[in-house]
């Protein structure tokens, strides 16, 4: 004989799709002893106690009757030790304070803070719908920051069904958003003007001539960069995201325009200490934004510094594979982009063909 899960509180918040049959308390003989109930005011109650490990509050089991009461206190064990009972009764605020991310720590604590702690503070996993959440999410934030915000609920131990949801496409790379040389040294300038933004006008020259992106760009160190010597003046740094963790260092060799770029930047006394100390990358990110959109450019961003000095590598015949390398794709596509930009020199190219 078989009974469903039924009546009880804790049992009407698991999920619809809950189909679970468990035997009835008498196959299992003295499954439940006669002191684990008791009647109050007509309705049987279960006492509190421990069950193997997971503590059962004193609750209402919902009936008069005394056959059902040890029939749902006996579902009740058998959800325990399923597990089923205490992921249904956490509370987010638990997972929240135990949640200890190793990869991406800083991105994914922010987006509990920013995604997730308004949505679900106070709430049991019994009262979450996760996959209505997700939903919401995955209509109207761009793809890429999408998963990643419900990567952070998945982890928490958020059910989410990735199938069900339609993701809005998130941007991708194209020559489109490589900007001239003449609109960011304009950028720089306009940088310059206000007494709060010129300190990035330097940080923007550096990004430039060595390609770093920002991330890598703010931690840089001053035993990181090397003025002079002999094959080795230049920037030797380990890339600061997770994916490039295992590849060796990447070096950018010292050039005059990049010495001049960091002659605007206090150098740091400690060779541990950064070029850029306590900057933040949001409000580099910001400031310089806003300088692109005063000079018409409202998607400009700081990584266009980097993707120009790319492309003026490419027009002055560096290697793609040289290239590549600078700029530490693992990609080699990747790089490609930057070459289909400058159609002049492919036309220019081809046509040798007609001297041969």
């Amino acid at each position: 004989m078989t009974a469903p899960i039924n009546n009880l509180s804790v049992l009407k918040s698991l999920p619809e799709w809950w189909s679970l049959k468990v035997s009835s308390y008498r196959e299992k003989g003295d499954f439940i002893m006669p002191d684990e109930i008791v009647k109050r005011s007509g309705y049987w109650y279960a006492k509190e106690r421990k069950f193997e490990g997971t503590l059962i509050k004193y609750q209402s089991l919902k009936t008069a009757n005394e056959d059902e009461a040890r029939q749902h206190l006996f579902e009740i064990k058998m959800l325990i030790r399923q597990g089923v009972y205490q992921k249904f009764h956490i509370k987010f605020d638990k997972l929240e304070k135990e949640y200890d991310p190793k990869v991406d720590r800083k991105n994914k604590l922010r987006n509990l803070k920013v995604h997730l702690v308004p949505e679900f503070a106070g709430k049991r996993l019994s009262e979450i719908d996760s996959q209505e959440w997700a939903e919401r999410i995955a209509s109207t934030k761009p793809e890429a920051t999408a998963l990643a915000i419900l990567r952070v609920g998945r982890e928490l131990g958020l059910e989410i069904d990735y199938k069900a949801l339609t993701f809005i496409p998130g941007e991708t790379f194209d020559g489109s958003q490589i900007v001239s040389e003449e609109l960011a040294l304009a950028v720089i300038a306009e940088l310059k003007k206000g007494p709060r933004s010129k300190k990035y006008a330097s940080l923007c020259e550096v990004a430039m001539h060595s390609t770093l992106p920002l991330s890598d760009l703010l931690h840089l160190r001053k035993k990181d960069v090397r003025f002079s010597g002999s094959l080795d003046h230049g920037i030797t740094y380990a890339r600061r995201k997770t994916r490039y963790k295992n590849r060796p260092a990447l070096f950018v060799p010292m050039t005059d325009k990049l010495r001049k770029a960091f002659d605007g930047i206090p150098t740091p006394l400690a060779e541990d200490g950064r070029w850029f100390p306590d900057w933040k990358a949001d409000a580099v990110s910001n400031t310089v934004g806003r300088a692109f959109k005063k000079l018409g450019w409202p998607r400009g961003a700081m990584h266009q510094f980097r993707h120009f000095g790319a492309c003026y590598l490419i027009r002055e015949g560096v290697p793609l594979t040289t290239i590549q390398e600078l700029m530490g794709h693992g990609d080699f596509n990747t790089t490609l982009i930057y070459a289909r930009v400058d159609r002049e020199k492919l036309i220019e190219g081809v046509k040798k063909f007609d001297h041969a």
